[in-house]
């Protein structure tokens, strides 16, 4: 694929309640004339050919198509990226749609693939996750401690249900995730450390069946849904 015909939209809060009436909008087309700019420019007007603001032609008239609407207050336009800030009285569900559309089809015709990005919200736990060097082997760290004593630093395995008997100081929110992962056919051992847990697989399996699962509990059981998931 060339990286310069990527056609895409990425959009997402940007803060807790407070900044409700704010939104990014990420976009793989350039909206400045130095594509490596850092800067973004705070528009409250419509340009009308007056290119304060260092902008290409598809930028310039993206900043006017929606400053235009009567629902922003603000726009603020770096080189692949659009804050909109919107009335305070009015719903996003009044704007929202309008905004990706208008950017949908001054940059990319209408034909851009458009998902939410996740950020993490605060209040939000997090879970980063990667692949270690063992074939069917992956890691995921938590933003709490799973023991007990956060200082008893070294791993356990578990090989068997911990259930009531608790040999590693596990805390009960860490077996209720320990037990539930190694109840799933295929899992081989899990390692416990107090802020990561190691998981194995027989090697018959793979991890794309496996992988929303083990997310699905560790959201439940140790942040309750209240998390932030990443690769690492």
């Amino acid at each position: 694929m060339n990286i310069n015909n990527t056609r895409r939209i990425r959009w997402t809060n940007i803060g807790d309640e407070s900044w409700d009436h704010v939104r990014w909008y990420g976009v793989t087309q350039a909206l400045t004339l130095d594509p490596k700019t850092r800067s973004a420019s705070v528009i409250f007007s419509p340009l009308r050919g007056d290119n304060w603001c260092g902008l290409n032609e598809s930028g310039a008239a993206l900043a006017d198509l929606l400053i235009d609407l009567p629902q922003i207050t603000q726009v603020h336009v770096g080189a692949f990226e659009v804050t909109v800030v919107k009335d305070a009285e009015v719903d996003w569900e009044q704007v929202h749609d309008d905004v990706l559309a208008l950017i949908n089809d001054v940059l990319f015709a209408g034909a851009a693939e458009i998902s939410e990005l996740p950020v993490r919200m605060p209040g939000d736990g997090l879970i980063r996750w990667c692949d270690t060097e063992q074939d069917g082997e992956r890691c995921f760290k938590v933003s709490c401690s799973l023991k007990l004593d956060p200082k008893r630093t070294y791993e356990d395995m578990v090989y068997k249900p911990v259930e009531s008997d608790n040999p590693f100081g596990l805390t009960a929110a860490a077996i209720r995730a320990v037990d539930a992962i190694f109840a799933m056919t295929g899992v081989l051992t899990i390692w416990v450390s107090p802020f990561a847990l190691r998981v194995s697989l027989v090697r018959v399996f793979d991890w794309q069946d496996y992988h929303d699962q083990v997310i699905a509990v560790l959201k439940d059981a140790i942040f309750e849904g209240r998390v932030f998931v990443s690769k690492n």
